[in-house]
């Protein structure tokens, strides 16, 4: 079983990439999760439908869980 920061990481992970591949560039480590700009919203938002199909795992409950 993943921890809430493992699935908040792998899921800004799999933003980094979507990011990559539209060819809009963010440093390693940036943290999609924690922006508030529109695109990286957008980029989270993809990679949290994509965590929610693929592994069954809300990462929005995993960042309320890391916050709380």
């Amino acid at each position: 079983m993943r921890t809430a920061q493992e699935i908040v990481n792998q899921t800004n992970r799999l933003a980094f990439e979507f990011a990559k591949v539209d060819g809009w560039s963010v440093p390693e480590g940036y943290r999609f999760d924690r922006s508030k700009h529109p695109r990286s919203r957008f980029y989270w938002h993809n990679a949290c439908i994509a965590q929610i199909i693929i592994t069954s795992t809300d990462p929005e409950e995993a960042v309320g869980e890391l916050n709380s």
